[in-house]
């Protein structure tokens, strides 16, 4: 029971951290789990080893000159890490103070955007492609040959309207295929998801969410452009774009090397404190007078 406030006060400072330095990590990985829990596991073990061998050097009982210099050496160690390692653990207090930054830049709401965008598209591909055939039918005796560019067949008895309309339905099947009310559903619901997960914001889940977002989002654009891809015979039209910005969200997130930045002044302090604590046994342990 002689030490029992003092080691409270040592577990609480390695708590707090191997928690600062697991979320540093997270966010610097973008939400590597693994790596962020093997790294700051392996830097609190380091630190937490030494302030307890300068505890055990400080308290030992056998007369070994060896034990002192060990001391001083694990002391001058601890600091060295320890003071290292707050380049990384107070990247999370950073992070937390450019919060309001990481959400105005991330602009997740430009993501309901991109659904009414494809289908103002759509819409207007299938309406302009209706005009170039109404047209080419309007002046067929003067562009025969403007007929046969955009595909119908002059000789066969079908009418050249019975060929507009059926021209059209194909348009339009092209362009909101047969999986396309399933995938808006999908995408609205994920969108949804995505701006409570951002609004409500989390430092542990941010980096994995932003990860999955602009994973998510190319792979939906990648499939809106896909639809788009196909062209009618004759048909004049762009493919479908759509440009997701997420601004300088995970240079914030990744970039720890401002180190003297005034943000990092709060983490520093923070860690110099949680530090000390880890010594607290060591600092209050009464050196055995075995070695005087």
């Amino acid at each position: 029971m002689k030490y029992v406030v003092p080691k409270i006060f040592c577990a609480l400072g390695t708590i707090a951290i191997l928690a600062g330095i697991f979320l540093s990590e997270l966010n610097i990985t973008l939400g590597n789990m693994q790596k962020s829990i093997l790294f700051s596991a392996i830097i609190t073990a380091g630190l937490l080893f030494l302030a307890c061998l300068v505890f055990k050097m400080k308290t030992t009982n056998r007369k070994f000159e060896i034990s002192k210099n060990v001391e001083i050496l694990s002391v001058i160690l601890f600091a060295i890490v320890g003071i290292t390692s707050l380049r990384i653990f107070n990247h999370c207090f950073t992070i937390w103070q450019r919060t309001g930054e990481i959400k105005e830049s991330l602009n997740i709401r430009q993501l309901e955007n991109m659904l009414p965008d494809y289908e103002t598209y759509a819409n207007k591909r299938i309406y302009d492609y209706t005009a170039q055939l109404d047209e080419a039918i309007r002046y067929r005796r003067m562009r025969i040959t403007e007929l046969a560019d955009l595909g119908f067949d002059l000789s066969s008895s079908e009418t050249l309207e019975s060929q507009k309309t059926r021209k059209i339905n194909k348009l339009t099947q092209v362009v909101y295929p047969h999986i396309y009310n399933t995938l808006k559903v999908k995408i609205n619901d994920s969108i949804t998801s995505f701006i409570n997960a951002i609004e409500s914001y989390s430092p542990y889940t941010i980096p994995k969410n932003i990860t999955n977002i602009k994973k998510r989002t190319e792979s939906w654009e990648e499939q809106l452009v896909g639809f788009s891809q196909y062209k009618m015979k004759g048909e004049t039209a762009e493919i479908f774009r759509f440009v997701t910005t997420f601004g300088n969200v995970e240079d914030i997130l990744t970039d720890y090397n401002d180190y003297f930045s005034s943000k990092r002044v709060p983490g520093y302090v923070a860690g110099l404190i949680f530090l000390l604590f880890m010594l607290f046994p060591y600092f209050f342990a009464r050196r055995s007078d075995k070695l005087n």
